[in-house]
Protein backbone atom coordinates (compact mmCIF):
# COMPACT_ATOMS: atom_id res chain seq x y z
CA UNK A 1 0.00 0.00 0.00
CA UNK A 2 1.31 3.52 -1.14
CA UNK A 3 1.65 5.82 1.85
CA UNK A 4 -0.37 9.16 1.60
CA UNK A 5 0.81 12.77 2.30
CA UNK A 6 0.43 13.39 6.76
CA UNK A 7 -2.74 15.47 6.88
CA UNK A 8 -1.66 18.57 8.97
CA UNK A 9 -4.61 19.36 11.46
CA UNK A 10 -5.26 22.67 13.07
CA UNK A 11 -7.78 23.13 15.69
CA UNK A 12 -10.98 24.85 16.14
CA UNK A 13 -11.36 27.57 18.48
CA UNK A 14 -10.61 25.02 21.59
CA UNK A 15 -7.23 24.41 20.44
CA UNK A 16 -6.68 21.18 21.74
CA UNK A 17 -7.05 19.19 18.83
CA UNK A 18 -9.03 16.86 20.94
CA UNK A 19 -12.21 17.31 18.70
CA UNK A 20 -10.99 15.70 15.44
CA UNK A 21 -10.68 11.98 17.38
CA UNK A 22 -13.56 10.85 14.84
CA UNK A 23 -12.20 12.07 11.39
CA UNK A 24 -8.82 10.57 12.71
CA UNK A 25 -10.50 7.39 13.04
CA UNK A 26 -12.03 7.71 9.71
CA UNK A 27 -9.10 8.48 8.00
CA UNK A 28 -8.06 6.59 4.42
CA UNK A 29 -5.92 3.71 4.50
CA UNK A 30 -2.16 4.79 4.94
CA UNK A 31 -2.71 8.72 5.38
CA UNK A 32 -1.04 9.67 8.55
CA UNK A 33 -2.06 12.46 10.66
CA UNK A 34 -0.93 15.18 13.14
CA UNK A 35 -2.46 17.33 15.48
CA UNK A 36 -1.35 21.16 15.95
CA UNK A 37 -2.57 22.17 19.65
CA UNK A 38 -2.34 25.55 20.90
CA UNK A 39 -1.54 27.50 24.14
CA UNK A 40 -3.88 27.78 26.68
CA UNK A 41 -2.88 31.54 26.77
CA UNK A 42 -5.28 34.08 25.91
CA UNK A 43 -2.16 36.72 25.04
CA UNK A 44 -1.84 34.60 21.81
CA UNK A 45 -3.75 35.43 18.68
CA UNK A 46 -3.48 34.84 15.51
CA UNK A 47 -0.13 36.89 14.91
CA UNK A 48 1.10 34.65 17.74
CA UNK A 49 -0.20 31.37 16.73
CA UNK A 50 0.94 31.75 13.14
CA UNK A 51 5.40 30.78 14.18
CA UNK A 52 4.06 27.75 16.19
CA UNK A 53 2.33 26.52 13.61
CA UNK A 54 5.01 27.02 10.94
CA UNK A 55 7.32 25.26 14.06
CA UNK A 56 5.21 22.82 14.30
CA UNK A 57 5.17 21.75 10.25
CA UNK A 58 6.74 18.79 8.35
CA UNK A 59 10.10 19.47 6.92
CA UNK A 60 10.67 15.50 5.79
CA UNK A 61 8.07 15.04 3.84
CA UNK A 62 4.78 15.84 2.17
CA UNK A 63 1.72 16.80 3.89
CA UNK A 64 -1.99 18.75 3.49
CA UNK A 65 -2.78 21.05 5.76
CA UNK A 66 -6.21 21.59 7.09
CA UNK A 67 -7.64 24.62 8.95
CA UNK A 68 -10.69 24.29 11.08
CA UNK A 69 -12.89 26.82 11.71
CA UNK A 70 -10.93 29.39 13.85
CA UNK A 71 -8.05 27.59 12.38
CA UNK A 72 -8.74 28.49 8.57
CA UNK A 73 -6.90 32.00 8.55
CA UNK A 74 -3.90 30.14 9.94
CA UNK A 75 -3.56 27.83 7.22
CA UNK A 76 -4.06 30.32 4.98
CA UNK A 77 -1.52 32.57 5.80
CA UNK A 78 0.96 29.43 6.40
CA UNK A 79 0.48 28.40 3.05
CA UNK A 80 2.00 31.90 1.62
CA UNK A 81 5.04 30.89 2.70
CA UNK A 82 7.82 28.92 1.13
CA UNK A 83 6.85 25.27 2.66
CA UNK A 84 8.67 22.53 0.35
CA UNK A 85 6.22 19.70 1.84
CA UNK A 86 3.09 21.79 1.52
CA UNK A 87 1.10 19.80 -1.11
CA UNK A 88 -2.53 21.66 -0.49
CA UNK A 89 -4.40 23.25 1.45
CA UNK A 90 -8.06 21.87 3.17
CA UNK A 91 -10.47 24.82 4.61
CA UNK A 92 -12.80 23.32 6.55
CA UNK A 93 -15.96 24.74 7.68
CA UNK A 94 -14.00 28.41 8.30
CA UNK A 95 -13.62 31.79 6.73
CA UNK A 96 -10.67 34.46 5.22
CA UNK A 97 -12.88 37.51 7.11
CA UNK A 98 -14.94 37.63 9.93
CA UNK A 99 -17.38 35.17 10.08
CA UNK A 100 -19.90 38.19 12.07
CA UNK A 101 -21.65 40.61 10.44
CA UNK A 102 -20.24 44.35 11.07
CA UNK A 103 -22.71 45.38 12.96
CA UNK A 104 -22.19 43.00 15.49
CA UNK A 105 -18.39 43.79 15.46
CA UNK A 106 -18.94 46.62 18.48
CA UNK A 107 -20.02 43.25 20.53
CA UNK A 108 -16.35 42.36 21.19
CA UNK A 109 -16.22 44.94 24.17
CA UNK A 110 -18.97 44.15 26.04
CA UNK A 111 -18.66 40.09 25.55
CA UNK A 112 -18.64 38.19 28.61
CA UNK A 113 -16.51 34.83 28.47
CA UNK A 114 -18.86 32.73 31.04
CA UNK A 115 -21.08 32.97 27.90
CA UNK A 116 -19.37 30.99 25.78
CA UNK A 117 -19.66 27.89 27.54
CA UNK A 118 -23.45 28.24 26.78
CA UNK A 119 -23.25 29.20 23.24
CA UNK A 120 -20.67 25.83 22.62
CA UNK A 121 -23.37 23.65 24.63
CA UNK A 122 -26.08 25.49 22.58
CA UNK A 123 -24.20 24.65 19.31
CA UNK A 124 -24.38 20.76 20.37
CA UNK A 125 -27.94 20.63 21.15
CA UNK A 126 -28.74 22.64 17.91
CA UNK A 127 -27.10 19.80 15.61
CA UNK A 128 -28.92 16.91 17.58
CA UNK A 129 -31.65 18.43 16.85
CA UNK A 130 -30.61 18.85 13.20
CA UNK A 131 -29.82 14.85 13.47
CA UNK A 132 -26.16 15.66 13.37
CA UNK A 133 -24.76 15.27 16.80
CA UNK A 134 -23.72 11.20 17.76
CA UNK A 135 -23.29 9.94 21.50
CA UNK A 136 -19.65 10.00 20.58
CA UNK A 137 -19.68 13.78 19.96
CA UNK A 138 -21.47 14.82 22.67
CA UNK A 139 -19.30 12.59 25.02
CA UNK A 140 -16.08 14.16 23.40
CA UNK A 141 -17.57 17.14 23.72
CA UNK A 142 -18.44 16.95 27.62
CA UNK A 143 -14.70 15.24 27.91
CA UNK A 144 -13.17 18.40 26.32
CA UNK A 145 -14.60 21.09 28.42
CA UNK A 146 -12.66 20.60 31.45
CA UNK A 147 -9.40 21.33 29.50
CA UNK A 148 -11.10 24.71 28.12
CA UNK A 149 -10.41 28.08 29.11
CA UNK A 150 -13.40 30.43 28.89
CA UNK A 151 -11.12 33.43 29.01
CA UNK A 152 -9.02 31.32 25.95
CA UNK A 153 -12.11 31.33 23.68
CA UNK A 154 -13.31 34.69 24.20
CA UNK A 155 -9.69 35.83 23.05
CA UNK A 156 -10.10 33.96 20.00
CA UNK A 157 -13.21 34.69 19.72
CA UNK A 158 -12.51 38.44 19.57
CA UNK A 159 -9.39 37.57 17.38
CA UNK A 160 -12.04 36.39 14.83
CA UNK A 161 -13.98 39.48 15.04
CA UNK A 162 -11.32 41.41 12.84
CA UNK A 163 -9.74 39.51 10.94
CA UNK A 164 -8.82 39.46 7.37
CA UNK A 165 -6.69 36.91 4.97
CA UNK A 166 -7.62 37.98 1.59
CA UNK A 167 -4.61 39.40 0.60
CA UNK A 168 -3.04 36.20 1.62
CA UNK A 169 -5.40 33.98 0.59
CA UNK A 170 -4.33 35.46 -3.13
CA UNK A 171 -0.65 34.10 -2.58
CA UNK A 172 -1.77 30.56 -1.62
CA UNK A 173 0.35 28.48 -4.44
CA UNK A 174 -1.02 24.70 -3.92
CA UNK A 175 -4.38 23.76 -4.81
CA UNK A 176 -7.10 24.58 -2.42
CA UNK A 177 -10.33 22.18 -1.32
CA UNK A 178 -13.16 24.62 0.70
CA UNK A 179 -15.06 21.94 2.99
CA UNK A 180 -18.76 23.19 4.13
CA UNK A 181 -21.29 22.03 5.79
CA UNK A 182 -24.53 22.40 4.41
CA UNK A 183 -26.15 23.27 7.91
CA UNK A 184 -23.30 25.36 9.50
CA UNK A 185 -25.24 27.66 12.29
CA UNK A 186 -21.73 29.60 12.85
CA UNK A 187 -19.94 30.04 9.64
CA UNK A 188 -22.37 31.16 6.93
CA UNK A 189 -22.21 30.68 3.56
CA UNK A 190 -21.56 34.10 2.65
CA UNK A 191 -17.80 33.48 4.79
CA UNK A 192 -17.86 30.62 1.50
CA UNK A 193 -18.75 32.62 -1.27
CA UNK A 194 -16.16 35.54 -0.49
CA UNK A 195 -13.38 33.28 -0.51
CA UNK A 196 -14.42 32.22 -3.71
CA UNK A 197 -14.71 35.51 -4.88
CA UNK A 198 -10.93 35.81 -4.00
CA UNK A 199 -10.55 32.48 -5.33
CA UNK A 200 -12.84 30.98 -8.06
CA UNK A 201 -10.54 28.15 -8.80
CA UNK A 202 -10.95 26.61 -4.94
CA UNK A 203 -12.41 23.24 -5.04
CA UNK A 204 -15.77 23.42 -2.70
CA UNK A 205 -17.29 20.50 -1.31
CA UNK A 206 -20.45 20.52 0.81
CA UNK A 207 -21.48 17.93 3.18
CA UNK A 208 -24.97 17.32 4.98
CA UNK A 209 -23.51 18.70 8.25
CA UNK A 210 -23.72 20.82 11.12
CA UNK A 211 -20.00 23.11 11.69
CA UNK A 212 -18.64 20.12 13.35
CA UNK A 213 -18.69 18.60 10.33
CA UNK A 214 -15.58 16.67 11.23
CA UNK A 215 -16.88 14.88 14.18
CA UNK A 216 -20.56 14.55 12.61
CA UNK A 217 -19.29 13.39 9.41
CA UNK A 218 -16.04 12.09 9.51
CA UNK A 219 -16.65 9.66 6.70
CA UNK A 220 -17.89 12.21 4.03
Amino acid sequence: MTAGPTIVLLPGLDGTGRMFAPFIDQRPAGWQTQVVTYPRDPQLGYAELLPMVLDALPSDRPYILLGESFSGPLAVQAATRQLPGLRGVVLCATFATSPTPWYFRWWSSLFDPSRLAWMMRAEVLASRWLGFCTAELHALVKETEPDVCLKVLSARVKETLHVDVRDELQRVGVPMLYLGARWDLVVPPRCRRRIQRVRPDIAVATVSASHRLLQTRPDA
